[in-house]
């Protein structure tokens, strides 16, 4: 009388179906991927180069 019906909980199940060309696709990217090596853009280059000159002509603004 005081306790509660114990309820099942609903499993709400989306079947996924394979695949087999997206898995081969998947595995591929994946190869490749690891076996490229990490490069930085050349904005990071640029962005380097004048941050060095804006410290540069700080330095050469406080020595004058």
């Amino acid at each position: 009388m005081f306790l509660r019906k114990p309820t099942f909980k609903r499993f709400e199940y989306i079947p996924r179906y394979y695949d087999p060309s997206k898995d081969e696709s998947n595995r591929r990217r994946r190869r490749i991927k690891f076996e490229r090596k990490v490069r930085r853009g050349d904005h990071r280059s640029l962005f380097v180069v004048i941050a060095l000159f804006i410290i540069i002509l700080l330095i050469l603004s406080f020595l004058n």
